[in-house]
């Protein structure tokens, strides 16, 4: 696919490949239903992946940074299914055939004047990792991490005296049972009233918060989808896994590693699926009311307003994340500035910063800030450099890195403004899909 070089808003990009990514995505889709006819022949697997291979390149030359996320995903999946290193291949299958169907839609409302704003996919995106057994895209992003700010009204109240421990022992068979006949779709409700009432059981035992908070946030989730306000998708089916393993290791070690080593990346996921529901159970709400997230994510019955014009991201989430973003940065300078005082003898010091930076950059990729992002991935691979010894850590490279810093902090506010304004009025189209969903 040619592109002009002088084309880098993504709407007119969009339009001048418009003709090759539709040819693309009609072989790829057709690809995968010669697959799904003759699931013995796995070729057509390998034909889709190339084709979804060369629109993901087309769509990072354009900058629509949803979109080749999206599709990059797809790449892996098709990919993962042609290797047969996906353990359920129909799930696998599943995800995959949602995220053609709603490619065009968000192609067509970015080509349109709708924003790129990849946050609004993140649900099918977690799905496609989640097949594959990749952690979930909510995990190392900055969007939910506020427990602190709710840990007055999440604080749980005195706990029943049982110990704790015992209680998981007495009781993880009955959670394992009830998963194991939720995921075989065998009584549904029943399976998850027990795993429920496990959930239950252990959160009014826990001496600590962040074993409450985790068992809490749970049961709102397991309440929710009894409540039909959320699916069973194969992102919540991971999470309730991992909450089992959760169980396995509060037997293993005792309450006090939770207090010591908070599941944060798991309270972060159950959160942001707790944002989603639209069922209004007491436990959910309350989980709801306690961490503000109607404040920073709408829930799934705004997904309709999305569907129509790919919504702006609300300005109190913006004002989270931003605030978050900032501190991030502000640490990593702080270790810099510890590194350079120390007289950069120790690179450990800022080898640590790493994971931090790699937040912040996924984070910027689900906004669609390209350029902030990859300034943060350079940045990044600096550090990666000087850590091995490939880049000399001199003042030139340290105030080159301080200042590139400076200058993410002073656009990064112009960019979330600029995501929270008005959209270009864009007409509403009929072949949307239910996976067009809004945070």
């Amino acid at each position: 696919m040619s592109i002009p070089a002088q084309l880098s808003d993504s709407s007119e990009g969009l339009q001048w490949i418009s003709a090759e990514l539709a040819s693309s995505l009609r072989e790829a889709r057709s690809a995968l239903e010669r697959f799904v006819e003759a699931p013995d022949q796995r070729q057509p697997l390998a034909d889709v992946a190339a084709e979804l291979h060369k629109v993901h390149g087309a769509l990072r030359l354009v900058e629509v940074h949803g979109a080749a996320l999206l599709t990059e995903e797809m790449v892996h999946v098709a990919g993962a299914l042609h290797e047969e290193t996906i353990s359920d291949s129909r799930e696998g299958l599943d995800a995959l055939s949602r995220a053609m169907v709603q490619m065009p839609a968000y192609l067509d409302r970015v080509q349109s004047g709708g924003r790129d704003v990849p946050l609004i996919l993140l649900p099918l995106l977690n799905d496609l990792r989640a097949v594959r057994g990749s952690p979930l895209l909510s995990e190392n992003t900055l969007f939910l991490l506020n427990l602190d700010s709710a840990s007055g009204k999440a604080a749980h109240p005195k706990p029943s005296g049982e110990d704790v421990v015992a209680v998981a022992k007495k009781l993880r068979h009955h959670y394992q049972a009830g998963l194991l006949g939720w995921l075989r779709g065998e009584q549904p409700d029943s399976n998850l009233a027990t795993m429920g009432a496990v959930t239950e059981n252990i959160q009014h035992a826990a001496s600590s918060d962040a074993l409450y908070q985790l068992f809490w946030i749970a049961g709102g989730i397991i309440e929710a989808l009894r409540e039909d306000g959320l699916d069973s998708s194969v992102s919540i089916k991971r999470l309730l896994g991992q909450v089992d393993r959760s169980i396995k290791s509060l037997i293993d070690f005792g309450e006090e590693m939770f207090s010591q080593d908070p599941p944060s990346q798991l309270i972060n996921n159950l959160l942001y699926y707790s944002a989603r529901a639209n069922s209004g159970g007491e436990r959910i709400s309350a989980v709801k009311q306690a961490f503000r997230l109607s404040e920073v994510l709408p829930g799934s019955d705004q997904i309709e307003q999305a569907r129509n014009n790919l919504a702006a991201p609300s300005a109190n989430l913006m004002q989270t994340v931003g605030g978050a973003i900032k501190q991030d940065i502000a640490n990593v300078k702080d270790a810099l500035d510890i590194f350079v005082r120390t007289g950069k003898k120790a690179p450990e010091d800022i080898a640590a910063q790493s994971e931090t930076l790699k937040r912040i950059a996924d984070t910027l990729a689900m906004l669609g800030l390209g350029e902030l992002r990859a300034s943060i991935v350079a940045e990044r691979d600096r550090f990666a450099a000087w850590i091995s010894g490939d880049l000399p850590a001199d003042d030139e490279q340290m105030m080159a890195s301080a200042s590139v810093f400076l200058e993410i902090e002073d656009a990064l506010d112009h960019e979330l403004i600029e995501l929270i304004s008005p959209d270009p009025v864009i007409e509403k189209e009929d072949d949307a899909t239910d996976d067009a969903e809004s945070l």
